[in-house]
């Protein structure tokens, strides 16, 4: 036993002599901080490796104190320093897509059956209707832009209005805007039309729009006349047939002199722009309202003495006598 330890002492001085490092000294180089095994990777603290090859995997291998390969350091404790190739962003476990993504969107309203499952939801305006992603309204559904309707209306209380002639928009029947189809008045000249019943004025012409006819003549009816608009632009010439005449735009049989009775004189309106003659009155009359009166002015007749001329209860020249009363 002596001669054992002896012997270990003289080792000792050689090699502390040639000056290569003690056992103890290698022991603890292969675990300092700094350290490093030939054909390792340096661990987290020491400096860099040069003997290892570069695809040498990043673990150093476990050393006295360390843990499992690949979580120690290489510096002898337990190993909670980790090793930098395996932090958590080489993790192998999936990560939500959408996570933390401040522009994702939310969720529309339930994939690809969300405008078909009954219930109001995602961007609908309606129930399985409206907004960006289904189909639009039918009447009386919500909505928040026309677009949203099938009739292309959102009304009053953000609903969808039923298709009118006056609501400014090309619906239901209509072959233009707010005209043309069954229920609405037929478009003017240039409207859009399928048939002659679409269009007001005209045929329904080869390039699918309304046309115009003119009037004519034919179109005077016998009581519109003068210059008259065509309707299509231009103008038609309306006459009256002898004796009417054509007075304000229309048609009108002037009255004659044929109407001026017994007791008419002066002249009288004949009802169409025009005048007629009734003559004059004859002795001891004057034209009065258009009718002949007895003047006394007009009078001749002979009254004799203390007499004197009146007009009597027919209309004539009478005289007033002494005894009274006009005969």
């Amino acid at each position: 036993m002596r001669g054992g330890c002896l012997l270990a002492l003289f080792a000792l001085v050689q090699a502390c002599a040639s000056g290569a490092p003690a056992a103890e000294d290698q022991l603890a180089a292969s675990e300092g901080d700094g350290g490093q095994i030939e054909g390792g990777t340096p661990s987290t603290n020491g400096p860099t490796g040069s003997d290892g090859p570069a695809d040498s995997p990043g673990v150093s291998p476990a050393g006295p104190g360390d843990g499992p390969p690949g979580t120690g350091d290489g510096d002898g404790d337990d190993g909670s320093g980790g090793n930098p190739s395996m932090d958590a962003s080489t993790s192998d476990e999936p990560m939500d897509a959408g996570a933390g993504d401040p522009d994702r969107e939310p969720d529309a309203g339930g994939g690809e059956d969300a405008c078909a499952d009954g219930i109001k939801n995602g961007f609908e305006t309606g129930n399985d209707c409206g907004g960006p992603d289904c189909g639009p309204c039918d009447d009386g559904e919500g909505c928040i832009d026309p677009e949203d309707c099938t009739s292309g209306v959102c009304g009053d209380g953000f609903l969808c209005a039923a298709p009118a002639c006056d609501d400014g928009v090309k619906n239901a029947a209509e072959s233009d805007v707010d005209c043309g189809g069954d229920g609405c008045d037929g478009c003017a000249p240039g409207g859009a039309c399928a048939d002659d019943g679409d269009c007001a004025l005209g045929p329904c012409q080869d390039d699918n729009t309304c046309g115009c006819t003119p009037l004519t003549t034919a179109d005077c009816g016998g009581s519109f006349c003068g210059s008259l608009d065509d309707l299509c632009g231009g103008q038609v010439d309306c006459d009256c047939q002898s004796p009417a005449v054509c007075h304000q735009d229309m048609c009108c049989t002037p009255e004659t002199d044929a109407s001026c009775g017994s007791d008419a004189c002066g002249t009288h309106d004949d009802g169409c722009g025009g005048s007629y003659d009734c003559g004059g009155c004859g002795a001891g009359d004057s034209c009065q309202g258009g009718t002949c009166q007895c003047d006394v002015s007009q009078c001749t007749n002979d009254c004799g003495f203390l007499a004197t001329r009146c007009c009597t209860s027919d209309g004539d020249c009478g005289c007033d006598g002494l005894l009274g009363g006009c005969n």
